[in-house]
């Protein structure tokens, strides 16, 4: 018997047991390390900011405009981000597996929607984009870490947690703190400071 396996991960026998392991070794023998799951909570690593209608707001290396989300390691530890995972759908939450890279203490990272799955030097695209009334999903491919709900937003607006509260951004901030000028409702004079 075995226990559901994440994308890219296999079930194996590695010193003298069965095991989930960080790489396949199909027709070779199983020398790789055996998969480590960090305990990681929505405290440590949670989405932090997105935008939905980046029409000219934040761009690649390309110079192309993808929707984005940002992940916060809000924790005082290191998180290895390939052992997690981020989706728009609930039922499954291995969409797409994060690469290989560490997410310092108090650090951002940006992952690109743009529906294909590719990591070029440390930028990263996610192999779906969001609309509204989707969920975007932070799991360890068995359980929630995060989620929100997304809303459906005015071009070149981000939503994100300033206080752990959620608030509009008219100038978002993809990277960094959310500290610019923030709103708890558009088109009114509802501000947040």
């Amino acid at each position: 018997t075995y226990e559901k396996v994440a994308n890219d991960i296999s079930y194996g026998f590695l010193f003298n047991k069965y095991t989930l392991l960080n790489t396949p070794s199909p027709k070779g023998q199983n020398n790789t390390t055996k998969l480590k799951y960090q305990k990681i909570s929505n405290k440590d690593i949670y989405i932090n900011e997105y935008i939905i209608h980046n029409k000219g707001n934040f761009y690649d290396e390309d110079g192309n405009y993808y929707d984005w989300v940002e992940l916060y390691n809000n924790s005082s530890k290191d998180i290895e981000l390939n052992n997690l995972y981020l989706t728009d759908n609930p039922n499954t939450l291995n969409k797409y597996k994060l690469p290989n890279i560490t997410l310092k203490n108090n650090e951002y990272i940006i992952i690109y929607l743009s529906g294909e799955s590719k990591t070029i030097d440390d930028t990263i695209y996610a192999n779906f984009k969001l609309s509204k009334d989707d969920e975007l999903i932070l799991s360890n491919g068995k359980k929630i870490i995060d989620k929100v709900k997304i809303i459906d937003l005015p071009d070149n607006i981000s939503y994100g947690r300033k206080d752990g509260t959620w608030y509009y951004f008219t100038s978002p901030t993809p990277g960094k703190i959310n500290n610019t000028a923030s709103f708890t409702s558009l088109g009114g004079t509802k501000w947040a400071y």
